[in-house]
């Protein structure tokens, strides 16, 4: 056989066992070495929706009240179709409304949501239409507060509160992210450990709208007289993360029914990657983490993923022959990078959990959460 036929032999068994995670360990000598990171996670596979509701209320049991402002995306993309023949924001309604009962009454709840009043001024293309900049600008400010859980959760409120998201007439305009997330930082600037969930299927426009604006100096000049709060309008997200998140405040994307099915429009892989890596860098700036979901029931989990960042838990090494030290910390669902070793995990619940971990060099080491028999949180490798 001569070179080249080996060549392509070596390429086409490379593809059919792709997929072979023994294949890829002993290739991976040759692509570089992976990290050896350590992930405690809220449930593995084959657990059942409402096994995750309860395992999310005997945490929450353990760690006190939540502290959560839901951003909500009621801009105009989410009218698109889904691969679950149900559009955007029916399955983000649905979600919603099923998160709707993880709470209790003493949980703090906010919902801001954007895009619902006033329609968008943004073509496709991320222009503004007919030159109309003082519309454009108004269809930024549409942030409004839909339920103030300061006093507490009311569950039949807050259901009252979100019924007009069911209608497609609610999903109209334009996607403020970061003024909605300064508005967020805002409510929770008093709360420790509090958290800014997102629900969206989109990138943000404020930036967008500011470049276009800047495009004719005169209008801009009206604007921004005639508006004092138009930096913060049209601020762009991460501008706004690093305003509001100098405290201990985790901003988690969930990303909502982007791999559509075609219908009324196609978003791409390439348009996917590209809105994925933009909330990923946002996560990541605060300690948290990106998730996408295709379903309701899957936007109910990764919910419940994103309340639980706010869990955090200690890493320490050398108890076993030397005075133990604190090597790192960690939260629910964010990989951490360690040296392969043995380690003592303290998560901070109450009582605290603790367990011994070992960490394998070369791999993703995970560990799940588990309710004992005697309610209490115990974590066990996956």
């Amino acid at each position: 056989m001569n070179i080249s036929k080996k060549v392509i032999l070596l390429l086409l068994i490379t593809v059919v066992f792709a997929g072979c995670s023994a294949i890829r360990q002993k290739f991976a000598a040759y692509l570089g070495k992976p990290d050896t990171t350590l992930s405690i996670v809220s449930a593995g596979e084959g657990v059942s929706p409402e096994g995750k509701k309860e395992l999310y209320k005997a945490v929450r049991k353990m760690i006190g009240p939540s502290s959560t402002v839901i951003l909500y995306d009621a801009s105009g993309s989410m009218i698109y179709d889904t691969q679950q023949n149900l559009r955007r924001y029916e399955l983000a309604y649905k979600g919603l409304t099923q998160i709707a009962g993880l709470f209790g009454e003493d949980d703090k709840i906010w919902l801001l949501v954007f895009g619902s009043k006033v329609p968008f001024e943004l073509t496709k293309d991320r222009r503004i239409t007919q030159k109309n900049y003082e519309k454009a600008f108004k269809s930024h400010t549409d942030v409004i507060s839909v339920y103030d859980g300061t006093s507490g959760y009311d569950h039949a409120a807050f259901m009252s509160a979100i019924r007009f998201l069911g209608s497609r007439n609610a999903y109209i305009g334009d996607t403020p992210i970061g003024y909605a997330v300064l508005k967020a930082g805002e409510i929770l600037k008093s709360v420790s450990g509090g958290k800014i969930i997102l629900i969206t299927d989109g990138e943000e426009t404020g930036p967008i709208l500011a470049d276009g604006i800047s495009r004719n100096k005169a209008w801009e000049d009206e604007l921004r007289e005639k508006y004092p709060h138009y930096d913060e309008v049209t601020i762009s997200a991460a501008s706004a993360l690093d305003r509001v998140t100098s405290g201990e405040i985790y901003f988690t994307p969930i990303l909502c029914g982007l791999e559509n099915a075609g219908g009324n429009r196609v978003t791409t892989d390439g348009e996917i990657e590209k809105i994925r890596l933009f909330y990923e860098n946002l996560a990541q700036a605060t300690g948290s983490i990106v998730l996408q979901v295709s379903s309701a029931e899957g936007l109910v989990s990764a919910f419940i993923d994103a309340e639980l960042v706010s869990l955090g838990y200690e890493i320490y090494r050398g108890h076993e022959v030397l005075p133990e030290k604190k090597v790192g910390e960690g939260h629910i669902g964010v990989p951490v990078k360690l040296d392969a070793g043995k380690y003592r995990v303290v998560a901070n619940t109450n009582p605290p959990t603790e367990r011994d971990v070992v960490v394998k060099g070369g791999k993703s080491n995970i560990y799940v959460l588990i309710v004992d028999s005697d309610g209490l949180l115990q974590f066990i490798p996956y």
